[in-house]
């Protein structure tokens, strides 16, 4: 999409990856509590935030490189939980400062 082109508004206003009150427990540590996150289609996303918060967990259960402990994920209305990580439409890159 080119910077000029825009959606249309009912498009536009509607979350295209819903992350409902998504959490990510290994034992004892909960490493993602109870998100929930909008994304509409067209937009670009970042995480930010401290070492350890939870932004590659997060990018991870999306991506469905691990699964929630609680929660739903769904990308165009269709819920992730079933769908293998190479059929998702999602890309994600992971960039860091040194």
């Amino acid at each position: 999409m080119s910077q000029t082109e825009t959606l249309p508004e009912s498009a536009a206003d509607e979350a295209y990856i819903r992350i409902r009150g998504v959490t990510k427990k290994f034992d004892t540590i909960t490493a993602v509590d109870t998100v929930d996150l909008n994304i509409r289609k067209g937009e670009v996303f970042a995480l930010l935030g401290a070492s350890g918060c939870g932004k590659t967990t997060l990018l991870r259960l999306l991506a469905g490189f691990e699964i929630p402990t609680d929660g739903q994920i769904t990308i165009d209305w269709q819920d992730m939980q079933s769908i293998q990580p190479y059929n998702r439409p999602v890309n994600i890159m992971l960039y860091g400062i040194r």
